[in-house]
């Protein structure tokens, strides 16, 4: 069950952005389990996405596979369990010593580490398990021609973790493939006009509410045959992209 003290900008909020603030609270303070908070939520006009924020603090490293052994992350801000260590992402030698099973790594250099093995630049033949890449919000969710170059580069499975403007993951794939289960801790999704709106459940002091992604999806609010019961984003792509697709 929430329960959130009145969200206020302090001092600076103006007439507007009180209003909404003020609905977002009394949505969160009167929430019960069972309650569908995006439809009380309908009433709050959309924002514009705000900018990148840092995140508060690690968090805790979730793999879509309990079968890793070691786990080389890419990527730091995660608390890692005792199969897992870190490594910057230009350490290729370090990690090729270390030989991990599987990788967290953010999207971009997941895709240079990718073409690096197709040019045979890169060697990494521990890697049996999956990859784990991690995308933004703000920057390029995951699409099918990624995922396309890391199975032919890698031959392991690909999961993407999805992290909103404050860094935090809000969705993660499960280890079916049946769409990113959102982190319902800490964002709420909402489909407006066929745009994901999102609103952050960790930002206080500079409440995210109903932020425009600039992104189109499907959200499935059935549990999902992995066990999660958590919404799941399907079909994650740019609004315009989305349509052209649909005609």
């Amino acid at each position: 069950m929430f329960s959130f003290r009145f969200l206020r900008r302090r001092g600076r909020a103006d007439s507007s952005s009180e209003t909404t603030l003020a609905k977002l609270g009394r949505v969160l303070n009167r929430h019960e389990p069972g309650a569908d908070v995006a439809s009380l939520l309908q009433d709050v006009p959309p924002s514009w996405p705000p900018e990148r924020r840092q995140n508060h603090g690690p968090q805790a490293l979730a793999f879509p596979l309990a079968a890793a052994k070691k786990i080389a992350v890419l990527r730091p801000g995660f608390t890692l369990p005792e199969t897992a260590k870190e490594f910057a992402a230009h350490d290729l030698a370090g990690i090729q010593a270390w030989e991990p099973d599987a990788l967290v790594v953010p999207l971009n250099s997941a895709l240079l580490l990718a073409d690096q093995k197709l040019r045979g630049k890169f060697e990494l033949p521990s890697l049996s398990l999956a990859v784990t890449a991690i995308t933004r919000i703000d920057d390029s969710p995951m699409a099918q021609h990624h995922r396309d170059l890391l199975w032919r580069a890698f031959e392991v499975p690909v999961f993407e973790q999805l992290l909103g403007w404050d860094g935090a993951v809000i969705a993660r794939e499960c280890e079916l493939h049946c769409g990113l289960h959102l982190a319902d801790e800490t964002v709420i999704a909402t489909i407006r006009d066929e745009e994901l709106l999102l609103t952050h459940l960790n930002q206080v002091e500079e409440p995210i509410v109903l932020a425009r992604s600039g992104y189109g999806a499907t959200l499935l609010p059935e549990a999902c045959e992995c066990g999660a019961t958590s919404p799941r984003l399907c079909d994650l792509m740019p609004v315009r992209q989305r349509v052209r697709a649909m005609e």
